[in-house]
């Protein structure tokens, strides 16, 4: 992402590059652009993560000659993708398409200026990022001749490995993660050296080959068991499902679930039953600076339980996971 809006810099001559994103956005991935000449502007979204095109139209900035708009596809659904080129062909801006919850392309998406995929959410490899840009700003990307060293790749390797044993023993691997700190991330005092950009490694892209194939079967598994997970839901006051896939092509991300009370308590119990439940990472500091203007994203925030429906599980884990959830929710 950084690299992409760079080269929209560099093309441009321009000294600075503003850059629209939505106030729901991990504080971690923004840390690249913080160490390049961009000015980031943060705008709100509404309860269902679409920007709210009435109070961005009252920021919006005509005087600046180079603008990026982020428009980001939310847990592998599509955003309001036609209103964005809407917006941004009036304002004259670049449109970013982040979609790193995307497992690929499909009608209605991908129709951005830039696009940015992240291979590594959805399938089993062990890094790598992909971003699409016109011919013409190719120059402007610095494609380095290095590749990762054999080290990046082989813990991931060695994890998959204990993963993979401790699951035919039926034991769930995940009491032995720790999980992440919420209130990590840079704020902006702190600001690591300027991102480099490397080739992947060949392993990384044979994995990606054989599983070329395999993307129709992983999308199915996927929205069967999102699907799955969504009829344990039927009748819970206490929760609802933040997304319904609506198209036969939505390859789901995992399951974002809206729980009104006892967030903390909910992810603490499922999470000492081994189910690997998460919370969105933490939200930029000027977004939790000025809360008054932010207030969907922070509810959110604060809010919303992540739930697996990787292609990895199997029905019967899906209807435990959806057993203990409705317990917990209950009780």
């Amino acid at each position: 992402m950084a690299a992409g809006i760079e080269a929209v810099r560099k093309a441009s001559r321009a000294d600075s590059v503003i850059v629209w994103i939505p106030d729901y956005f991990c504080n971690e991935a923004l840390e690249p652009l913080r160490t390049l000449p961009f000015k980031l502007k943060f705008y709100p979204i509404r309860e269902d993560l679409t920007p709210d095109w009435s109070k961005i139209e009252t920021r919006a900035n005509h005087n600046h000659s180079v603008q990026v708009f982020i428009l980001v596809h939310y847990f592998g659904i599509p955003n309001a993708l036609a209103d964005a080129k809407t917006f941004c062909d009036h304002h004259r801006m670049i449109l970013l398409e982040d979609g790193a919850h995307l497992l690929r392309p499909h009608a209605g998406l991908a129709e951005g200026d830039l696009l940015v995929f992240s291979p590594r959410k959805l399938l089993a490899i062990p890094s790598g990022g992909i971003l699409v840009l016109p011919r013409h700003l190719e120059v402007h990307i610095e494609d380095s001749c290095r590749y990762p060293k054999a080290n990046d790749v082989l813990p991931w390797v060695s994890l998959r490995l204990v993963q993979m044993i401790l699951q035919r023993c039926r034991v769930p691997y995940h009491y032995f993660r720790s999980h992440a700190f919420r209130d990590g991330g840079v704020d902006g005092s702190q600001i690591p050296n300027s991102p480099e950009l490397f080739n992947c490694a060949p392993y990384t892209l044979n994995l990606m080959s054989v599983m070329e194939a395999e993307l129709a079967g992983i999308i199915q598994k996927r929205r069967r068991n999102y699907l799955s997970l969504l009829e344990w839901l039927v009748g819970l006051e206490q929760a609802r499902p933040l997304f319904f896939l609506d198209s036969e092509e939505t390859c789901p991300y995992t399951f974002p679930l809206l729980v009104a009370e006892g967030v903390s308590e909910a992810l603490a119990k499922l999470q000492s039953a081994g189910i690997p439940v998460s919370q969105w990472p933490l939200l930029p500091p000027e977004v939790r600076r000025h809360p008054s203007e932010h207030t969907v994203a922070l509810q959110t925030y604060e809010h919303l339980l992540l739930l697996p429906i990787h292609q990895g599980l199997s029905l019967d884990q899906v209807k435990m996971m959806g057993r203990r959830l409705q317990k917990v929710l209950r009780g």
